[in-house]
């Protein structure tokens, strides 16, 4: 139940950012903590607690992933529809990866780095292949406030309800 909520200790706090925090997610080794925050990316080093990188974009970030080589990293935005990956030294857009309609509603890289799940608060739900960056599967809904991918299944909500469906056939499970 709820009781073990309860029982969760604050164990840090990270100040320093200019915006309000969309998006956070940690380095696969969990040293480092990346930030999508308005139109500002962060970089964080966990153990020393200061920002190691800010990197700003024209457009406002709402989600992202971080790709398991720690060099480059997918963005989704606010009333854009692009998908761009990008290089976290320097923000360099190095290509677009794909389109949505009207903003990015979520993101989630799979274990082994190899797929990425998009979803578009318009409907879009997108499988792209995370090596070729090719588009395995789209899965058109009306509207899409999040998705996740787990091994052979991935889940994307639409209000109250949770969706399954099968990432490699692209077919809906439940």
């Amino acid at each position: 139940g709820n009781e073990s909520l309860d029982r969760l200790v604050e164990i840090g706090k990270l100040k320093g950012q200019a915006d309000f925090t969309r998006d956070i997610e940690f380095s696969p080794d969990s040293r480092q903590l990346y930030v999508s925050a308005g139109q500002h990316f962060y970089h964080w080093d966990l153990k020393k607690q200061q920002v190691v990188r800010e990197l700003s974009a024209p457009e406002s970030m709402m989600h992202m992933a971080v790709l398991l080589d720690g060099e480059r990293v997918v963005t989704g935005h606010w009333e854009d529809e692009r998908i761009l990956l990008r290089r976290i030294d320097d923000g360099k857009v190095l290509r677009e990866l794909a389109k949505i309609r009207y903003h990015c509603s979520s993101m989630d890289l799979s274990h082994d780095g190899n797929r990425l799940l998009i979803s578009g608060h318009k409907g879009d739900v997108k499988l792209i292949d995370a090596k070729t960056w090719e588009t395995l599967h789209v899965l058109d809904a009306e509207w899409s406030s999040c998705a996740a991918l787990a091994g052979h299944i991935a889940a994307h909500a639409i209000g109250p309800d949770i969706h399954f469906w099968d990432p490699a056939s692209g077919k809906t499970v439940h």
